[in-house]
């Protein structure tokens, strides 16, 4: 743990019933639900949102009581400190039912008219010149790594007892979905996958290992609609902060040619537009430090 966080920290803040993952996870949670309640003749089975997330409500209230009255289970601390980590999958899969309500649809044509006036074409099918099974397996790869950053992070710091250093990440990551889940409804955008297939020549890129592997994972847990900002981006970014912060220099320097890989592969992939890359490079250079700033007002206080 740094200086900067030692001096957030004024002793053992069991005592304060909420912390600071907890209430944005609140308003995240009453933001959804005031959207889905109000745009209701737009969303299909509206009222399952409305008691899906109430019922996350309910749990938060719960481990958080829980915790503060058997702060010795093992059990009870890990649901404590990595429920959003639970749970970032299944609120994730939840936007695709609700991420059109504002337009009642998508805005795709205003990115490509955008980005043709800018480029001259699209950047997306450009890239195809470089497509080969080799080069498709280092940008999948690059992609995939992002499944560790953040779970393999907290698990560390949870069996290490850096419990403080562990909120602090877990709040810093939490922070920067939820910023990233509002702005998929607020620019719904559906990506290249679908809107420039039609132009694609090489229909299916094919590699060896992590391709296959990552388009599986894509199959089963991709999200229509969740493109804009790049949340892939912002939270690997954000992950590769947090990292050097608690971690050191070696790791940092380990992981930031993959993620700066990984920035041209949404694109290479056909995941994501360039916008969307640009955006959520930007999320995590702007966010973070209001996140650190959130954290540090809220221990200090």
């Amino acid at each position: 743990m740094d200086r900067t966080t030692e001096t957030a920290i004024k002793g053992d803040h069991r005592s304060r019933p909420f912390n600071l993952t907890d209430i944005v996870s609140f308003i995240y949670i009453i933001w959804v639900i005031c959207l889905v309640s109000i745009f209701r003749q737009k969303v299909h089975l509206w009222y399952l949102y409305v008691l899906s997330y109430s019922l996350y409500f309910v749990f938060i209230l719960l481990i958080t009581r829980l915790y503060q009255k058997y702060p010795a289970s093992r059990v009870i601390a890990f649901l404590r400190h990595l429920y959003p980590v639970i749970t970032f999958f299944f609120v994730y899969k939840s936007i695709s039912g609700f991420v059109t309500v504002l337009y009642g649809g998508f805005i795709d044509p205003l990115v490509l008219k955008f980005q043709v006036s800018l480029f001259g074409g699209h950047p997306e099918v450009f890239l195809e010149k470089l497509v080969s099974p080799v080069m498709t397996e280092i940008m999948k790869f690059s992609y995939f790594s992002y499944y560790f950053y953040m779970p393999v992070s907290v698990l560390i710091l949870f069996f290490s007892k850096r419990i403080k250093d562990l909120e602090y990440f877990v709040f810093m990551v939490t922070f920067m979905f939820y910023i990233c889940y509002a702005g998929f409804v607020l620019f719904p955008i559906e990506g290249p996958r679908f809107t420039l297939e039609a132009l694609f020549r090489i229909k299916v890129l094919k590699g060896f290992i992590f391709t296959p592997l990552q388009d599986f994972l894509m199959v089963k847990g991709q999200t229509i609609g969740a493109c804009m900002p790049s949340s892939h981006l912002a939270v690997a970014w954000t992950c590769l902060f947090l990292i050097r912060k608690f971690f050191g220099k070696l790791p940092f320097y380990i992981i930031l040619p993959v993620i700066c890989v990984m920035s041209v592969a949404i694109v290479y992939n056909r995941y994501h537009y360039v916008a969307d890359a640009v955006t959520g490079i930007l999320f995590a250079l702007i966010f973070y430090p209001v996140g650190r700033k959130f954290y540090l007002a809220y221990e200090n206080k």
